[in-house]
């Protein structure tokens, strides 16, 4: 019977040394390969053929200017929309066929309301080459 103890015993002590280890090695700081909170991120795409991302953005803001005594305000609105879909995918470069959806400018004034015409720009398609960590070539 004693044997036995012993033998329950060593197990015991062997796995609560090997966890020991174990949590200690997990605890060393190592700097992840894709960065940190304190460092950024390092992000990288990873599409596959056919994904596509579609990009919107809004941004609008208004400003006070004075002219020969008088005040004017003005408002304006920019709106970006385009998708890049993935045509091909390599280790080191990714190559994307980018589509302008929507593009407009919009500014209100004492002049009234003006629009950029974006026209001939909307649906033209370039094709893009961007390496996975998002530079573009």
């Amino acid at each position: 019977m004693c044997s036995i103890n012993r033998s329950k015993s060593w197990l015991f002590w062997g796995i609560v040394l090997s966890l020991i280890i174990i949590t200690i090695s997990c605890a060393e700081k190592k700097p992840f390969v894709w960065g940190s909170a304190e460092t950024g991120y390092i992000l990288s795409y990873r599409p596959k053929v056919g994904d596509v991302f579609v990009y919107k953005r809004t941004m609008e803001g208004s400003g006070t200017y004075e002219r020969m005594g008088q005040t004017f305000e003005s408002t304006s609105s920019r709106k970006f929309m385009f998708q890049l879909e993935t045509e091909k995918v390599q280790d080191t470069l990714n190559t994307f066929i980018l589509t302008v959806d929507t593009i407009g400018f919009f500014i209100e004034s004492v002049r009234g309301k003006q629009e950029m015409d974006y026209g001939d720009i909307k649906g033209k398609r370039v094709r893009v080459t961007i390496i996975p960590k998002g530079e573009k070539r």
